[in-house]
């Protein structure tokens, strides 16, 4: 009872047959236009809705593209529950579009913050560079003042003979 030879032959498909092949010419509306016109998009989106109805309304039961909503608005008036699933997934995407403008915002303003305390920063570390050269150089400043008084002094103790040079 083992596996013959003939049943690891991989399958084949039947020869093309150019009688049966459809051609697009034929059909002159593009897709987008014809969705809807179907018998069967009724019941597809009427039990679209039940799901959504039954579901509670969870967002994976909403319909998310503009296609399928302004599809399903098509039927809106035929029954009461494709117009609810229409008016939860109006509103779903728009509370979606709204919170992701929010978002954006929200990461522009935070962008814009992070740069701002950047720049004072930058700003801050400036200015106390500055104030450390300046304390630098008043330091340095000093220094020379007081080398240059000691050998005054020196100078004037070797002449007035009071030490010794």
């Amino acid at each position: 009872m083992g596996a013959g030879a003939t049943d690891y032959l991989p399958a084949l498909l039947a020869p093309f047959d150019p009688t049966r092949a459809v051609t697009r010419a034929a059909d002159s509306s593009s897709p987008a236009e014809s969705i809807g016109d179907k018998p069967h998009d009724l019941i597809r989106i009427t039990a679209a809705a039940r799901l959504s109805r039954d579901s509670a309304k969870q967002s994976g039961y909403l319909l998310w593209d503009k296609v399928s909503i302004e599809q399903a608005s098509r039927f809106r008036d035929m029954d009461s529950d494709i117009a609810d699933l229409v008016k939860a997934s109006e509103n779903a995407v728009r509370t979606r579009t709204v919170f992701r403008v929010a978002a954006a915002l929200v990461g522009l303003l935070i962008l814009v913050v992070v740069v701002f305390a950047m720049l004072l920063l930058g700003a801050e570390r400036r200015r106390q560079q500055q104030v450390a050269d300046q304390v630098e150089y008043s330091h340095l400043l000093d220094a020379r003042r007081s080398s240059w008084l000691r050998q005054k002094l020196q100078l004037k103790n070797c002449r007035g003979r009071t030490f010794s040079c």
